[in-house]
This record gives structure tokens, C-alpha cells and sequence, in this order.
């Protein structure tokens, strides 16, 4: 996946100097590698989520936070503490995903239709003839 992201922002990078000079090949160009980007944000977003080092991180920062806890808590107080852990964990479960949804689909399906939008519209296809 890496690969390819490096290999599509150097055509990015190529086609870019190609539509400064108003090469109609490379306005279509761009356009097509919008698309390209489109198709590839619910595939990354999948590997992302999916990633195993994601939930074993989030798993040993909650054991981490129990630990301190326990420690620097005194005991009379660390059951309301790791209560109020467990709700705030509880919270970040269900907000982590959409957070991620949003900053990796959204965002990225936004970046991705704007040039879709410019490259198509008649006075800059114009431009390029």
C-alpha cells in the first residue's frame, strides 16, 4: 500500500508540472487519479482499522492507565477512579472509530472530488483546448 501511495503521488507530482504547461492529457490525468484515490480511501481505512498494532496499543495503554491507577491512587478512592476509567474507555471505544472514519474517509474523499470538481467544470476544460 505504501508503494503504490509513493508511486501515485509521483505521477501526482508529474502530472501537476504538466498541467501548469495546460496539457489536456494530464487535466484527464488528474482526474483519473482522483478516482484512484477515491477507490483507495475505504481500502486503507479497512487496512487501518483492521491493523492488529491499532488494538494492541489501545489494549496496553488501558492496562498502563489501570496500573497507575492502582498505584497512585489510595485504595479508597481507586474503585471510583477505575469506574470512571472504565466509562471513559467504554466512551473512547465507540469515539476512536468514528474519529478515525472522519479523518480517514471524509477527509480524503473531500481532497479526492475537488479536482474532480475543477478539472470538469466548462471554463477549465476550456482552458485546456
Amino acid at each position: 500500500m505504501f508503494a503504490v501511495s509513493v508511486a501515485l503521488c509521483v505521477v501526482d507530482l508529474i502530472c501537476g508540472v504538466f498541467i501548469l504547461k495546460l496539457n489536456e492529457t494530464a487535466r484527464k490525468t488528474a482526474i483519473l487519479l482522483s478516482i484512484i484515490g477515491i477507490i483507495f480511501v475505504p481500502i486503507s481505512l479497512k487496512l487501518f482499522l483492521g491493523h492488529p498494532t491499532l488494538r494492541e496499543g489501545m489494549a496496553k495503554h488501558s492496562a498502563e492507565r489501570r496500573q497507575w491507577i492502582t498505584e497512585h491512587y489510595k485504595p479508597e478512592h481507586q474503585q471510583k477512579a477505575l469506574a470512571d476509567f472504565e466509562k471513559t474507555e467504554a466512551m473512547s471505544e465507540k469515539m476512536v472509530p468514528i474519529v478515525f472514519i472522519v479523518f480517514g474517509a471524509v477527509l480524503p474523499l473531500l481532497l479526492a472530488v475537488i479536482p474532480i470538481y475543477f478539472f470538469t467544470r466548462p471554463k477549465v476544460k476550456e482552458q485546456f483546448k
